[in-house]
């Protein structure tokens, strides 16, 4: 969800909010890793996005298919 304080005369900010930013996730860096990881490889965007799913699902199941992990 977008917060209002974010929108600017209809059009969105550039900032982001707290909700969409944190120490381990930033979803304005995440896309940029993905446009870059395309054009590296060639594909669309949607297709990296394929790949980057299949390969964090793979690495999820041998590590074990846990949601929390021992610190």
């Amino acid at each position: 969800m977008i917060s209002d304080s974010l929108l600017v005369t209809g059009h969105m900010s550039l900032v982001t909010s707290p909700l969409m930013c944190g120490p381990h996730f930033c979803s304005m860096k995440i896309t940029e890793d993905v446009r870059k990881f395309a054009a590296e490889q060639k594909v669309s965007e949607e297709q990296a996005l394929q790949v980057g799913l299949e390969q964090k699902a793979r690495e999820f199941v041998e590590r074990g298919a846990e949601i929390y992990a021992d610190s």
